[in-house]
């Protein structure tokens, strides 16, 4: 395994349907914990903008929507 020859941490996340699981990493965690709340807006019928496309630079600690 490369992760294991670099001596790095291994960084994975997988979904299935309702389910999912991510080891390690923090964007993972910053992403789905946004699209939770953009499903609460649809579920409380909130105001929400369509068609937009959220950008997350976790080096930079960055967010922009295009």
């Amino acid at each position: 395994m490369m992760s294991v020859k670099l001596e790095k941490p291994l960084v994975y996340g997988s979904i299935l349907g309702f389910s999912g699981q991510v080891a390690l990493g923090a964007l993972p965690g910053i992403v789905g914990s946004m699209m939770a709340i953009l499903t609460l807006k649809i579920i409380a019928d909130l105001s929400l903008q369509l068609n937009r496309l959220s950008l997350i630079d976790t080096l930079k600690l960055a967010f922009s929507n295009s």
